[in-house]
């Protein structure tokens, strides 16, 4: 959550009509509507928020999970250490982990330099960090990156590659003794005026860097606009501006990427940041988080979104703005101005599972056979409202206790699809007298969930559905047995 709040305004005011904002707005709407979802949007022009609208259940100042966007923040990190002098990003990577240098570490990865890193060109084939997860235990990040074998030579070819980012953050951590979040925070996120923020470390605690950041969209917004206006916020430089010249132009071709992809994904890359049609740059995370500058129009976008098509996201923008905007303020329009405020005020994501009949049951609970979720044990039983069902899911890591309403969204804080507790928004709907369907949104996260549970006699199944839900890409759809427990 944002500590200090942008300055808002109205689109006219500003150069932008009105019915220019609200076209934007639908269209993030519509694509919301057709499965990708958009969880929150701001629109910034001459640095003041001019349209903004958030999704219900999403509510404003929610941290959300901001993915590969959390890269362009370590890019900004590396550039304020080179402009303190802790660094230059010609250095030499092996240089920084002279302890770490065995044997195996290649002639090619010893010429691989922090540039090499920001721009995507390592020399690696693909992601460096595909083999770990978070919460590997015994696993060198940093000894593993730099034994890797290199099938090209550093500086030729851009393969995206989050494990680069975490090296980056590695550094930073290794010139200043802070972990990158911590080096941010007088340097970068108390300036812009951000709240508390979070940042997944690796078992080394190491920030990952690629990926692991959570800000609330508004403070999304505040570091495109940073970005925007060249590194300056209130009059002072926080990051060197011939540093945010490089690296918010094209370092490296990347027109052929293997999948090749929509046009935007193929304008070049800078320094963990993407280049864009009509001379825009980005950064942007998994599943359509993203910081959009516009300089050519003096315009901010920050989106974040459970959607599975980023390049509607930005298309968005460029049809709906960038012929409209003029290079002054605009006569009031009363009309349009509500019409627009409206549309912002009514956003809601459909949570509720089609209604079936009304059911009378009692607390159960199941034992589960052995399935891929670790899912143990599933328990229901009515809610003491009367209005809702009352759930416990029990996974080998984590235990999810929460409600789902029948006539009304609950909220509840609990550790569903990760170990550690969110928030979380549920429904539930009988759709048979034998089968219960619960909608779960979890706040912050791209992710929404179908579970089902059927009954058969003593026997249950259940079923949990998702498009979305990161590093978990082999469980998106999976059903587990179980039988009833008996009563004590």
């Amino acid at each position: 959550m944002i500590a200090k709040p942008l300055v808002r305004s109205t689109p006219e005011a500003e150069g932008i009509p009105s019915g220019a904002a609200e076209a934007f707005a639908k269209a993030l709407d519509t694509l919301a509507r057709h499965g990708h979802r958009v969880h929150g949007y701001l629109l910034l022009r001459h640095g003041k928020v001019v349209s903004e609208g958030h999704w219900a259940p999403h509510p404003a100042d929610a941290p959300h999970q901001l993915f590969s966007l959390s890269k362009s923040f370590v890019s900004s990190a590396i550039g304020i250490a080179q402009g303190e002098g802790l660094l230059s990003i010609d250095d030499r990577l092996v240089d920084f982990f002279p302890d770490r240098l065995s044997p195996k570490v290649s002639e090619r990865m010893r010429r691989v330099t922090l540039r090499h890193l920001l721009t995507m060109a390592s020399g690696h084939a693909g992601c460096a960090l595909q083999r770990y997860k978070a919460g590997d235990p015994g696993r060198d990040w940093v000894g593993g990156f730099l034994e890797d074998e290199l099938p090209h030579e550093p500086g030729v070819k851009f393969a995206y590659n989050s494990g680069a980012t975490f090296m980056l953050s590695a550094v930073i951590q290794k010139v200043s003794g802070l972990r990158v979040s911590e080096y941010l925070r007088p340097r970068l996120f108390d300036p812009l005026g951000f709240g508390e923020i979070a940042w997944e470390r690796n078992p080394d605690g190491i920030d990952i860097g690629g990926w692991g950041l959570w800000l609330s969209v508004e403070e999304i917004a505040a570091f495109a606009q940073l970005w925007l206006q060249g590194g300056v916020w209130d009059g002072r430089q926080l990051i060197p501006r011939d540093y945010v010249a490089m690296a918010s132009r094209k370092q490296i071709e990347n027109a052929t990427i293997p999948w090749g992809g929509p046009p935007d994904w193929n304008q070049g890359y800078g320094f963990q940041f993407w280049m864009c049609r009509y001379n825009c740059f980005r950064g942007d995370g998994y599943a359509g988080q993203i910081a959009l500058m516009m300089p050519e129009h003096d315009i901010a976008v920050a989106i974040t979104a459970g959607s599975g098509d980023i390049q509607a996201e930005l298309d968005a923008a460029y049809v709906s703005l960038m012929n409209a905007v003029k290079h002054r303020a605009l006569p009031v329009d009363a009309a349009a101005l509500a019409s627009l405020r409206t549309c912002e005020a009514q956003l809601r994501l459909a949570l509720p599972p089609p209604a079936g009949p009304n059911v009378a049951f009692s607390a159960e609970s199941y034992r589960m056979a052995e399935n891929r979720l670790g899912l143990l044990r599933v328990a229901l039983a009515p809610a003491a409202s009367g209005a809702a069902v009352a759930l416990t899911l029990e996974f080998g890591d984590r235990t999810a206790v929460f409600e789902a309403g029948f006539d009304a969204d609950i909220r509840t804080r609990t550790a569903f699809a990760y170990p550690e507790p969110l928030d979380l928004v549920a429904r539930a709907a009988w759709s048979s007298a034998n089968e219960l369907v619960v909608n779960i949104l979890p706040i912050g996260t791209p992710s929404w969930f179908t579970l089902d549970f059927a009954f058969a006699g003593n026997r249950l199944t259940y079923r949990q559905r998702t498009p979305i839900w990161f590093r978990h890409e082999t469980l998106l759809d999976v059903s587990a047995t179980g039988t009833r427990m008996a009563t004590e």
